[in-house]
């Protein structure tokens, strides 16, 4: 049986959140001492890695939801408009719909890969 965990993974996120607070790039060993030189520092990089993978896979939830809800505010906003310029006005808020989204999601997944680079650049990601 192993010894209990001296760092619990909370306190680990709060540790990376400072880190990153400071415009540093949060790394193992920034992470073990941030945390009182305490735990095994790839432990602590494993917990962080896992709280940034599943806060971008939130995001990315959160982005398709909210892209989702563009195109009815761009109806809603359109519905007076949309006698006066008739059917073609649909298609178009359909394409813009479309186009809004692709960019979100684009935008989104750029920074994501920005910050795995940066982070394999660092050396931080195995």
């Amino acid at each position: 049986m192993g010894r209990p965990v001296e760092i619990v993974d909370e306190d680990v996120i709060r540790a990376g959140k400072a880190i990153l607070a400071e415009s540093r790039d949060v790394n193992p060993t920034r992470l073990w001492r941030r945390v009182g030189k305490h735990g095994r520092p790839e432990r602590l990089f494993a917990v962080w890695t896992k709280h940034v993978e599943a806060s971008a896979k939130t995001a990315t939830n959160r982005l398709s939801s909210m892209s989702s809800l563009l195109p009815e505010a761009a109806l809603h906003l359109l519905s007076g408009c949309k006698a006066q310029l008739g059917a073609g006005l649909d298609e178009c808020v359909r394409e813009i719909s479309v186009e809004l989204e692709r960019t979100l999601i684009d935008r989104f997944q750029a920074e994501i890969a920005e910050r795995v680079n940066d982070n394999e650049t660092a050396g931080l990601i195995v």
